[in-house]
């Protein structure tokens, strides 16, 4: 059979659509390889008009043109054998869907006004609302009429169902590189794409988008997520969690602790946009928050300032055990000790270095979670979990705990000296609000479920299950809970700590001494000082300045007793009292005592043997002269002897 080509205009009357839209698709290859025949009118490409064959475009229209210019009987379609095998429930759909579509192809045909797909859609519209149980769409339309004119009745049977319980085939080269895409976090669109040449080359069926994304979903989860993320994030996401019982142990037995970072920005000490930070402890018991304390650096010192606060209170007291992650500020020697860092533990206690921590001296004992494991505490599910919700979205500069909950506005907000003014909560404000937050809201709201605790709120289950409270000497928990890391010098001034000066009494006779000082977050206006043995040596206070030229007289008499003060410690000393109520050797007591008990040698005595040293050249004249004047009755004086008792005269001339 001759091929049939149309031309521009004939194809855009078939399709229904514009000449422009008809040559666009051409020359991009949508109705295969043109031809081109000399024009008649001298237009087109070089004098060649563009002509498109008929086998290029769908197969409804190649029908549509052949039944428009008679080119053939179209013969009437027979249902295929296939279609008298369907079930009897498929093919009265079929007929359903027969009945939709010579319904729909009536209104077509009928003569109305308005374009194609404006009929359509009135059709649709008007069906749709008078069968709202079998409602029908555009595309459903012409697939059937399109799978009608090449099947007949086989393209109307419903395919819903058909390929339940079964596995679409894929061969095991592809699928495993299917599986090794996956594995790189490649999209299903990347992995067909890839798949597709990947079957060309050696010479396979690819499957489809549709066959790739049924396989994705029968892959488990779990596994998914193992052979693209790894083992952690799999313990982390997928794996069942470790349920334990908040029944087997007591309030106040074990404390969880760890450091957050606030999900705001306020100002820090240099003046720009931080995100401050909060360590606390929690009772794993009850839940309730027994410490905690806002800064801008979280580290030992915070840890051991936070645990002093409730050792020290008499409602809370010690722990008997503690539960902790494995970050440095943590496993440190002052604290608890090394945890899962055994060989530098080993290494100190072969080489006798080992420091003795904290928790060893009083008793509790130290768990270490896995290291770098997101879940494993308490407080981080718990307790931080809900500070996320409850606390930080209502400050102005609410960051999101990750970019995607990042408001659009934060960015406009951290401009400008301005909004510094604005939005700024300084730490002293926020340290406020903190404490009225874990005080009155997190520890006073009731659990509605939860197994140990419903019904109740953290303070409630505390005091219904805590044990007997755990406490020792005030002396100890200052010694043990507030020493601080590294060494300051008592200077002439006092002491310079954390920017403000300190002073006691005491210190006056330790000027010149590295020492180590403390204090607590509930007592800034004191430090504690111990010297480098850990021995407490004495207690200070911040020091007050007086006005430099108008100090009161009430400022000058304090100033006084202040070194009034200081000279009676210094007075009061042992030393100086031995040295005021003794006295001193004079220097015949010393020459006595040293005759009798000193080092005895024997003084030096003239010897036989000596050595002569020759007169200098420049000196024989005064030596024969001097030697002249002994022989003339001048003996026993010296040549300077003379010369002070000679008389000299001025010569002429002179």
């Amino acid at each position: 059979m001759p091929e049939t080509l149309l031309s521009v205009s004939d194809t855009a009357a078939l399709l229904e659509i514009g000449e422009r839209a008809v040559r666009k698709n051409a020359l991009s290859g949508r109705y295969g390889t043109l031809r081109y025949i000399d024009s008649e009118s001298g237009c087109g490409k070089n004098g060649k008009a563009i002509r498109i064959s008929l086998d290029a475009l769908p197969a409804e229209y190649q029908l549509k043109y052949v039944e428009e210019n008679g080119l053939g009987a179209v013969a009437e379609k027979a249902a295929p054998a296939d279609y008298e095998t369907a079930p009897a429930w498929a093919r009265q759909r079929a007929g359903q869907s027969y009945m939709i579509l010579t319904a729909y192809e009536s209104y077509m045909a009928a003569p109305d006004a308005g374009t194609k797909t404006e009929r359509s859609s009135r059709f649709i519209a008007g069906w749709n609302l008078a069968h709202p149980d079998d409602t029908v769409s555009r595309s459903t339309l012409l697939r059937w009429q399109a799978g009608y004119r090449r099947e007949g009745m086989t393209a109307l049977l419903p395919r819903y169902g058909q390929t339940k319980g079964q596995h679409f085939t894929l061969s095991t080269e592809l699928l495993n590189e299917f599986i090794c895409c996956l594995g790189q976090k490649a999209s299903l669109a990347q992995c067909h794409y890839y798949l597709q040449m990947l079957a060309a080359e050696k010479g396979l069926t690819c499957p489809s988008y549709d066959t790739l994304r049924r396989v994705a979903l029968e892959i488990p989860k779990a596994v998914l997520v193992a052979i693209q993320d790894g083992k952690k994030t799999f313990y982390n996401k997928v794996q069942t969690y470790t349920r334990r019982d908040p029944e087997s142990i007591r309030a106040g037995q074990v404390f969880v602790g760890d450091h957050r970072k606030f999900d705001f920005f306020i100002l820090g000490p240099r003046g720009t946009w931080v995100r401050p930070w909060v360590t606390a402890w929690l009772d794993m018991r009850s839940g309730k928050l027994v410490s905690w304390l806002v800064t801008f650096s979280p580290n030992t010192d915070t840890i051991m300032s936070t645990f002093a606060e409730a050792a020290l209170d008499p409602a809370i007291g010690l722990p008997r055990e503690i539960y902790i992650d494995n970050g440095r500020d943590y496993c440190n020697e002052r604290f608890a000790g090394h945890g899962f860092r055994e060989k530098l533990k080993t290494t100190l206690e072969s080489e006798k270095q080992r420091v003795v921590p904290m928790l060893e001296h009083l008793g509790i004992i130290a768990h270490f979670a896995i290291p770098e494991n997101a879940r494993a505490k308490t407080i981080e599910r718990v307790a931080f979990g809900n500070m996320s919700k409850w606390f930080d979205p209502w400050f102005a500069t609410y960051c999101g705990r990750n970019a995607a909950e990042k408001p659009e506005t934060l960015n406009d907000k951290l401009k400008g000296d301005a909004n510094k003014i604005k939005y700024n909560v300084t730490l002293e404000q926020l340290t406020e609000m903190f404490d009225g937050y874990a005080r009155h809201i997190y520890n006073k709201r009731v659990s509605e479920r939860g197994r140990g605790r419903e019904g109740e709120c953290p303070d409630e289950t505390f005091i219904r299950t805590r044990l007997p409270v755990r406490q020792t000497t005030a002396a100890v928990l200052q010694h043990f809970l507030q020493k601080q890391t590294g060494r300051y010098r008592v200077g002439r001034g006092g002491i310079t700590f954390r920017g403000r000066e300190y002073y006691s009494p005491d210190m006056i006779l330790h000027k010149g001494k590295d020492v180590i000082v403390s204090c607590r977050a509930s007592e800034p206006d004191k430090i504690y000082v111990f010297d480098l043995d850990e021995r407490p040596l004495f207690t200070a206070s911040p020091l007050e300045l007086v006005d430099a030229m108008h100090a009161t007289p009430e400022e000058m008499h304090a100033e006084g007793s202040r070194k009034s003060a200081e000279w009676k410690t210094v007075k009061a000393h042992p030393v100086f009292q031995a040295a005021q109520n003794g006295e001193a050797p004079n220097m015949s007591q010393i020459v006595a005592l040293s005759k009798i008990y000193g080092h005895q040698s024997p003084d030096p005595r003239p010897t036989t043997v000596t050595e002569m040293v020759p007169a200098p050249i420049a000196l024989r004249d005064a030596l024969r002269y001097n030697n002249q004047q002994l022989a003339t009755g001048t003996d026993g004086m010296s040549v300077f002897e003379l010369m002070a008792g000679a008389k000299i005269e001025r010569r002429k001339g002179e």
